[in-house]
């Protein structure tokens, strides 16, 4: 996952956290196992990374590596960190349920730290992501039969009003910085676009490819994301599958012109 600031890239490794500084190619390790680390996400002033801790517990750690880590959520079912909101208030986890599947729920990060239902029904709801204002929330849902990408007000309306924003099929949203924007990813692995706007009411328009991805697929189509982007929107991180055939790196500029 990149940093706010596109300096930066957190990952997991072996188990543990790592934090790749771009410009000097230096990688540093910032939790030390066992029980393991891993799905790290940053907060969105680039300060903290949070990341699931074994099984059941979600902990933050200062960037910097300077200072101990800190417990957000404990729980006795899987608990995953996905996405915190841009003013830093509220950090949005998966948790799976035996009885519900996979469900959205959210802290305050600061006060008594009570979790609260973002999204939880029958189906596998996964993959939030706030947007860049931090009052919508795109999302993961396989409630149709095949996953699909919604977008719901945040905090979440007790009408539980929601909006289809894929068509066909899609999962991994992120969304660009301006809030103007988001991507997913196809069935067949395309990266998708689609221009949103959220006032006075959420609309979307229709989606189109941008270009064929590589994106590694594990079968979890719901599961970690795979990719992400750049604060600059216009470059894109993919996890591909390692091929041992690869002996240059092509990387395309100015692929696309939009005047956002």
């Amino acid at each position: 996952m990149i940093s706010p600031d596109g300096k930066r890239l957190v990952g997991d490794r072996d188990r543990d956290t790592w934090v790749l500084e771009f410009a000097r190619g230096v990688a540093t390790r910032l939790t030390f196992g066992p029980p393991g680390t891993r799905d790290p996400i940053w907060s969105s002033d680039g300060a903290y990374i949070a990341y699931r801790k074994g099984g059941a517990g979600i902990y933050r750690k200062p960037a910097n590596g300077a200072g101990g880590e800190e417990l957000l959520v404990q729980t006795k079912k899987l608990a995953v960190p996905l996405s915190w909101s841009p003013d830093g208030r509220f950090m949005v986890y998966v948790q799976i349920n035996p009885e519900t599947g996979a469900d959205l729920l959210a802290i305050p990060v600061t006060g008594d730290r009570k979790p609260f239902v973002v999204v939880q029904t029958a189906a596998t709801d996964n993959q939030g992501q706030f947007s860049p204002d931090g009052h919508w929330l795109a999302y993961t849902s396989n409630e149709s039969g095949q996953s699909e990408i919604y977008a719901i007000p945040f905090p979440p309306s007790s009408s539980g009003v929601k909006w289809l924003v894929s068509r066909g099929g899609g999962v991994q949203p992120r969304w660009r910085r301006n809030g103007r924007e988001l991507f997913y990813i196809s069935q067949d692995s395309k990266m998708m676009s689609v221009e949103v706007t959220t006032q006075p009411v959420f609309q979307s328009g229709t989606p189109h490819a941008l270009f064929q991805t590589e994106i590694v697929d594990t079968g979890i189509r719901n599961g970690p994301m795979s990719w992400d982007l750049a604060p600059d929107g216009n470059r894109f991180l993919i996890i591909t599958a390692n091929s041992s055939d690869t002996s240059s790196l092509t990387v395309a500029l100015n692929w696309r012109v939009r005047d956002k």
